[in-house]
């Protein structure tokens, strides 16, 4: 019998379908009863309740798998981080952590309701905000880190049990420029280090090549494999910073420079 665990990443095959759907789970109750799990391809998913058997007899019968999930975007350590992405991180970390501590309590919609308020009345966060944090945390695995800014999605599964099959994902098109996202003080921050990163090197690097290496390392939702090649797939154009806002953010940043 497959042994289930939490941070356990597994796909579902709908029967005489295509369609899969990949969870995460988030808690096992000690008697193996029940657990909960979220949905990682949907941002706007919840916690929901399911029965242990059900996972365990859906691996015997092959209606789903485990997967290895590729987190490699999510530093383990804090060395390499700059000081205004950890100020960040922490920051969303403590509007979230009294709730997402308090197991299994914080997976019920009611209880996480009354303690969303209470965290809005306290911090003024917005409860889109608080919501969006709180799923970044569960579907990157429960680590501190998936909070960091340019962490925000949950990543992508590639390489099942078995290595030579190639991930799935969705690149990146650039056949038009959308309107782009609003810019919030943490994209800000992405695209200002993208500059730096990027731009603001001895090569000097084209501004289309900074900004397109900005969004691989900063917005990708996960990598798929081409050979041993790990390529970043990059969420649809209307979820991404245009070229646009990336070349005003660039000008901003040189008249701040200059005075």
């Amino acid at each position: 019998m497959q042994i289930l665990y939490e941070n356990m990443v597994v796909e579902w095959q709908v029967p005489e379908s295509d369609v899969r759907q990949v969870e995460r789970i988030l808690w096992i109750s000690p008697n193996e009863e029940y657990l909960y799990c979220i949905a990682m391809d949907d941002d706007k998913a919840f916690p929901v309740m399911k029965a242990y058997s059900e996972y365990t007899a859906g691996i015997a019968s092959k209606l789903c798998r485990q997967v290895d999930w590729i987190n490699d975007s999510v530093p383990v350590i804090d060395t390499d981080i700059a000081p205004e992405h950890l100020a960040l991180r922490d920051k969303s970390w403590d509007t979230i952590k009294d709730i997402v501590l308090d197991e299994p309590n914080c997976y019920d919609k009611n209880f996480r309701g009354a303690q969303i308020r209470e965290v809005q009345g306290r911090t003024a966060v917005h409860k889109s905000t608080i919501y969006r944090y709180l799923r970044r945390y569960w579907q990157g695995g429960k680590m501190k880190n998936t909070l960091l800014p340019h962490y925000n999605n949950c990543g992508s599964y590639g390489k099942d049990r078995t290595p030579t099959e190639a991930k799935r994902g969705r690149p990146r098109k650039f056949e038009y420029e959308p309107a782009g996202i609003n810019i919030d003080e943490e994209t800000k921050q992405l695209l200002r280090s993208g500059i730096r990163l990027f731009y603001n090197t001895k090569e000097k690097s084209p501004l289309k090549h900074a900004y397109q290496k900005t969004l691989e390392k900063f917005f990708a939702s996960g990598y798929r494999q081409e050979g041993q090649v790990l390529i970043p797939v990059l969420p649809p154009p209307e979820k991404l910073p245009t070229f646009g806002q990336y070349k005003y953010c660039f000008k901003k940043s040189r008249i701040l420079q200059i005075h």
